[in-house]
Parts: C-alpha cells; sequence; structure tokens
C-alpha cells in the first residue's frame, strides 16, 4: 500500500513540474526574483503541512490539555477553599448563637439574683452580682474581639457585611434591653 501511495506522490510531483515547466516555457510565468520567493514559500508551506502537520497538532494537543488540566486544578482548589470557609463561617455563626443563648441565661440568673438580694443580705448579692456582670462582659469584649479579628481574615464581602449589620442590630437590641431592666431596678429601688 505504501509503493502506491508513493508512487501516486510522486505521479503528482512530476505532473506538476511539467505543468510549471510549460508555464515557464510559454512565458505565462515570468521567472524572476518574485516568483522564486514565492515559489520556495510554497513549497515551505507544502513541506511543513506534510512532513510537520502531525507534530505540531500533537504539540497544540498537549499544551492545551495541559492547560485544561490546570484551570481544573485551580476551579477544584477554589471550590474546596471556598467550601472550608462557608463551613468555617456557620461554626462562628453557631458560637455567635450560643453566646447569645448564654448572655440571655445570665440575664435570667441576674434578675433572679436581684430577687435575693432583696430577701438576703445585700453585700453578697451586690459582689455575685458584680462578678458575674465582670464575666459576662469579659466573655462579651472577648468574643467580640475573637470573632472579629477571625471573620475579618476569613471572609471578605458581603458575607461579612451581613454578619456585621446583624451584629450591629443584636448589640442595639440587647443594649436597649439592658437599659430597660436597669430603669426597672432604679425603679424598684426608689419605691
Amino acid at each position: 500500500m505504501t509503493t502506491i501511495t508513493k508512487n501516486n506522490s510522486f505521479q503528482i510531483y512530476l505532473r506538476i513540474a511539467v505543468a510549471a515547466l510549460v508555464l515557464v516555457s510559454k512565458n505565462i510565468i515570468i521567472v524572476n526574483e518574485e516568483t522564486l520567493v514565492a515559489l520556495s514559500f510554497l513549497l515551505f508551506v507544502i513541506f511543513c503541512y506534510t512532513k510537520l502537520s502531525s507534530n505540531i497538532e500533537e504539540s497544540f494537543d498537549s499544551r492545551s490539555n495541559s492547560i485544561r488540566e490546570e484551570v481544573q486544578f485551580s476551579l477544584n482548589k477554589k471550590h474546596d477553599n471556598l467550601q472550608n470557609l462557608l463551613a468555617y463561617y456557620k461554626t462562628q455563626v453557631d458560637i455567635s448563637k450560643n453566646l447569645q443563648g448564654l448572655y440571655t441565661a445570665n440575664v435570667s440568673k441576674i434578675t433572679y439574683l436581684r430577687l435575693l438580694r432583696n430577701l438576703e443580705g445585700e453585700h453578697i448579692v451586690a459582689n455575685e452580682f458584680v462578678n458575674k456582670l465582670k464575666v459576662l462582659s469579659l466573655m462579651l469584649s472577648n468574643f467580640s474581639s475573637s470573632i472579629q479579628v477571625n471573620v475579618t481574615k476569613a471572609l471578605r464581602g458581603t458575607v461579612l457585611d451581613k454578619y456585621k449589620a446583624n451584629d450591629v442590630e443584636n448589640n442595639k437590641l440587647l443594649f436597649n434591653q439592658s437599659l430597660a431592666l436597669l430603669k426597672e431596678q432604679s425603679i424598684a429601688k426608689n419605691n
């Protein structure tokens, strides 16, 4: 099969050469520098196509495959990082909810201690009250600073802005509740 193909290609080249000789001999094609450059370029293109096309195609295919693999690896890594970031955010939200629950429990404990103060000695209850408030404020300040540092490091976008807005609203609500309790206490003392 290869000898037949070689014979056919040889016959094609021979026909092209004979046709070129006829065109040159009839002065249809004038042989000068421009035609020699054009002929050289044409032969170069034919040579590259016949001999190097498979190598060039393999080179392009291997390069496109390596680029595709790099992009896929990068996308997988980005997806994993986003999943980890989401899990971290969910843990921070859970911790915030738990601390809010602790705060509420401490407020009810403080209310209970206020009732005890009326029944028992004022000195013991006042010290316990002050200690609870110190512990609570220390926990709240430590938690707030650690949350702010960790969330600032982890999130730098819309999620962080939304969380801060919710945190400000919750702090305002807690502050208003604390003010109401203090007002009730001062009214109760005055009466």
